[in-house]
């Protein structure tokens, strides 16, 4: 079958594109013909561009000038750093997952085409409510909504929606939309307890698409040129939070490991330490997180590849964002790797992880089960 993913496929981050590659490739070992629909809406224009001139709003203040210049004048500062990054993930993306970076993308809905036997709506956070520059809201595209009539059937695969803050008109958005669907798999418990009662059939938990594949062949994606310290602590600290890198650091040294630091961006107060990397690109995120003696994350897909490859971690932090991390610990039964700052980390607790592979084993087996009577119903 022709199958076309709906998902942030074009996403200079860690997470999206990893994510992306392992629902590609795990559809792909069925045989099928896989690609993405080359989704990329304008108010996502400019969004990881070196100069990104959707930094002005629309609304014409000062204050918002005087952001917006700043934001330009940050963009300058930081172009050969973001340039290297950039260009790590625009290989990655017209390598791995075969979307070539420069060509135009489907600006709008309307515009994507009805060629697919299958249409499948995930992972990641494409249910989010955003806020952006130029348009804020559900984006009705990720909830199905185009094409309008399509032939091929349409499927949600670990669907996310972040932040989970809803009110009535949230939810009567939800309602006019959810039935767009033939089938619904979310990556969250407290998601699926929404989505439960306004959808015509089962919902189910499933997890995240990087699980799909198995470790070796997230190692054989992982760089081969990157050269990483005999023993560090790496720290996913995705938006620069001076404190969980202090508190980070700490726990390094008294693990007496170097620390390494990675991050969802260029931030130029700690671009010139040592410990800083954040310019790797996705190879080279895997490496880090494949040699790390501890990793400490305050993102998602961090935790999801310290599952992966069996590394003892912690999840610290996380605070609206939280429930996606915490609803995968719960199905883990390892709930106390979420941490806070005023709870002490106890490097003796190690994770059990012959009794967490087969707690996954039963979930893999369970995703893996949902993705193939969907594709086959």
């Amino acid at each position: 079958m022709k199958v076309g993913i709906l998902t942030y496929h074009r996403s200079y981050n860690y997470g999206a594109a990893l994510q992306a590659y392992a629902l590609k490739t795990y559809i792909e070992s069925y045989g099928h013909e896989v690609e993405f629909v080359d989704y990329w809406p304008n108010y996502r224009r400019g969004m990881y561009d070196l100069f990104n001139f959707n930094h002005f709003k629309k609304d014409v203040t000062l204050k918002n000038i005087l952001y917006g210049c700043f934001d330009l004048v940050k963009d300058v500062i930081y172009f050969f750093p973001k340039l290297i990054r950039y260009k790590k993930f625009q290989k990655f993306i017209e390598t791995n997952l075969s979307v070539i970076s420069s060509r135009e993308s489907f600006r709008e809905g309307a515009q994507i085409p009805d060629i697919y036997d299958i249409y499948i709506f995930g992972s990641d956070q494409i249910w989010r409510y955003g806020e952006f520059a130029l348009a804020s809201g559900f984006d009705p595209v990720y909830w199905g909504e185009f094409p309008i009539n399509a032939k091929g059937k349409k499927v949600a695969y670990a669907a996310s929606m972040g932040v989970m803050e809803l009110d009535d008109n949230k939810i009567e958005f939800i309602i006019e939309k959810i039935n767009n669907f033939n089938a619904i798999s979310v990556r969250e418990q407290q998601l699926k307890e929404i989505i439960d009662p306004l959808f015509n059939k089962p919902v189910y938990q499933v997890l995240d698409p990087v699980f799909l594949l198995e470790k070796e062949i997230w190692v054989e994606n992982a760089s081969k040129d990157f050269k990483t310290p005999e023993k560090y602590v790496l720290l996913y600290n995705i938006k620069h939070k001076k404190k969980l890198y202090n508190y980070s650091k700490n726990i390094a040294s008294s693990m007496n490991n170097k620390l390494i630091e990675i991050s969802g961006s260029i931030n130029f107060k700690r671009y010139f330490l040592k410990s800083s990397k954040q310019t790797i690109g996705p190879k080279e995120f895997i490496k880090l997180i494949e040699n790390a003696e501890l990793v400490i994350s305050s993102s998602f897909h961090g935790v999801a590849f310290s599952l992966v490859f069996n590394k003892q971690f912690y999840a610290l932090e996380m605070g609206n964002n939280a429930e996606r991390v915490k609803s995968l610990l719960r199905t883990l039964g390892i709930e106390d790797r979420y941490i806070t700052y005023d709870k002490r980390s106890d490097l003796k607790e190690q994770i059990n992880y012959e009794h967490v592979n087969t707690i996954l084993k039963k979930e893999k087996e369970d995703s893996k089960k949902y993705l193939s009577n969907s594709l086959l119903d």
